[in-house]
């Protein structure tokens, strides 16, 4: 066996190992997808977006200004450590 049938070899190989790859991957994930309605962040990041414009807008301040952005990404790494599934705009 030469050098090129070694390489053809190895990317077909290569290739079956992705696309198994990617067959778990739907396998562990289809079922467990919840609504987007239902996602912590979603809704924290559409709280965190009104409270920012109410806040440019004058109407109140909630958050003193230079800490703003800090508390969205806070909120947002927070939110991101206790999630376990996935989103999906339409349930499996």
């Amino acid at each position: 066996m030469g050098i090129v049938e070694k390489l053809k070899l190895l990317l077909s190989m290569n290739r079956i190992w992705d696309n198994a790859l990617v067959e778990a991957q739907k396998e562990t994930t289809m079922g467990t997808a919840k609504s987007v309605f239902a996602s912590k962040t979603l809704w924290f990041n559409l709280l965190a977006g009104a409270i920012g414009l109410a806040q440019q807008q004058g109407l109140f301040s909630l958050i003193p200004e230079p800490y703003g952005p800090a508390v969205i990404v806070l909120g947002n790494l927070l939110l991101r450590l206790i999630t376990t599934q996935p989103v999906a705009l339409t349930t499996p």
